[in-house]
């Protein structure tokens, strides 16, 4: 069923490689929105000890977990 389906999707894909776009400008996005950019700011709300003031367990400023094996 898998083979079946990539096997249509790539045939749809080469359809729309034949597709002509000589002179094409390439787009961000299909409609006309203009991009804005904003200055990232750094903005620290919060100190490393209120984070992790509920923490059931913690070493200093860092949450203590179960070791990942």
């Amino acid at each position: 069923m898998f083979s079946q389906q990539l096997s249509k999707v790539l045939q749809y894909v080469e359809q729309i490689a034949k597709v002509n776009t000589e002179g094409i400008e390439p787009l961000v996005t299909p409609t006309d929105i203009k991009a804005f950019w904003r200055e990232d700011l750094v903005k620290k709300e919060t100190t490393a000890e209120e984070v992790v003031a509920g923490a059931p367990q913690r070493t200093g400023n860092l949450f203590t977990v179960p070791p990942v094996v």
